[in-house]
């Protein structure tokens, strides 16, 4: 696999690295075998930081594996009697909140551009017919949400 992203993006995702810093940070370009290799659970940390970006359709999917995997092993701690464990595997909700903390404005920067490259072309609409509405609105911790609904 060919990367797809270029050096500089690579060096601005850096400081969002858990793993992958200093020598554990795979070479830019390095195939990816070498890429991953040593680095364990970080392998699509190792692999995005030596350059190759996946389709988003799998970073999706490995989130909703992560919480399908905390939630067995929640599971499996309490039926064992070790609670102390189940609470461990809890802590994964707070690193849902990275992800969520950034989507939600770069959904609204997205449709937004979006919107503006429509309007700019004159369509107003997409090839397929389909029509995008956003809207937005506040959650109960404050934060602003956009949301995005496209219509055939």
């Amino acid at each position: 696999m060919t990367t797809n992203l270029s050096q500089q993006q690579v060096e601005q995702l850096a400081p969002y690295t858990f793993d992958c810093r200093g020598l554990a940070r795979p070479r830019y370009g390095a195939p990816l075998e070498e890429a991953i290799s040593g680095v364990g659970w970080s392998w699509l940390e190792a692999v995005v930081m030596s350059g190759r970006l996946p389709h988003f359709e799998g970073i999706s999917l490995a989130a909703r594996a992560s919480v399908l995997y905390w939630r067995a092993e929640m599971s499996r701690a309490e039926r064992c009697g070790v609670d102390g464990d189940a609470i461990g595997w809890t802590q994964g909700s707070g690193a849902l909140w990275d992800p969520v903390k950034f989507l939600e404005p770069a959904t609204a920067d997205l449709a937004s551009g979006r919107a503006s490259l429509l309007a700019r072309v004159g369509t107003g609409t997409p090839a397929d017919g389909s029509r995008t509405t956003s809207r937005t609105t506040t959650n109960a911790a404050g934060t602003q949400l956009s949301r995005t609904k496209r219509t055939p």
